[in-house]
């Protein structure tokens, strides 16, 4: 039966009624860029159905106005994000997909497709950027990658490490990672119940 309160049209479309975005299982698909201070919203899997969507959307924290962009140009699925604040670009992939695309916020639009090799990014990893050695690593859910990006040209190559110390994090789903250019290091964060 349908609901009241969550009319079926809501529950198979991108938008409810006032055009704002139906609420979704984010996974690693939203990005704060604050080159420009807007908050970007890519994929994911839509609360009341679990269907995943290829829907992107951009928020203004200055007017508090959502804008639907372009769509993610393949399959829907759960988002990996690396944010470039210099170009202002973003390099989106999806989970288990050996390509992405870079998503250029000056024209809110797509790259053509970029290829890699290596592991399609289960979907409890996340991903950060290294701004002072322009690389990225997308970890967690047993993954450990290092992406080399060029945000200007529009190119990626993956490698894999392997950490050493405690690596107990790098198995756990669900983590949250980003980078911290004043002590040089990644921050990880979360993971499972009781971690």
């Amino acid at each position: 039966p349908r609901s009241t309160l969550f009319p079926y049209r809501t529950l198979f479309g991108f938008t409810y009624s006032d055009g704002k975005p139906t609420s979704i299982h984010t996974y690693d698909g939203v990005v704060y860029a604050h080159h420009n201070n807007h908050v970007y919203r890519f994929m994911g899997s839509q609360y009341g159905n679990g269907y995943f969507t290829n829907a992107t959307f951009k928020f203004d924290l200055k007017t508090n106005r959502w804008t639907r962009l372009p769509n993610f140009p393949k399959d829907s699925g759960g988002a990996k994000t690396i944010y470039d604040p210099v170009s202002g670009n973003i390099f989106v992939t999806k989970n288990d997909a050996l390509e992405g695309y870079f998503f250029r916020t000056s024209t809110d639009t797509w790259s053509g497709v970029k290829n890699y090799s290596g592991n399609g990014f289960p979907f409890d990893s996340s991903g950060a950027w290294d701004s002072s050695r322009n690389r990225g690593i997308i970890v967690g859910d047993g993954e450990q990658s290092v992406l080399t990006l060029n945000f200007s040209n529009e190119t990626i190559s993956l490698n894999t490490f392997n950490p050493s110390g405690n690596t107990e994090i790098f198995g756990q789903r669900g983590i949250s990672v980003f980078y911290d250019p004043q002590r040089d290091v990644y921050w990880m964060f979360g993971g499972g119940t009781n971690n």
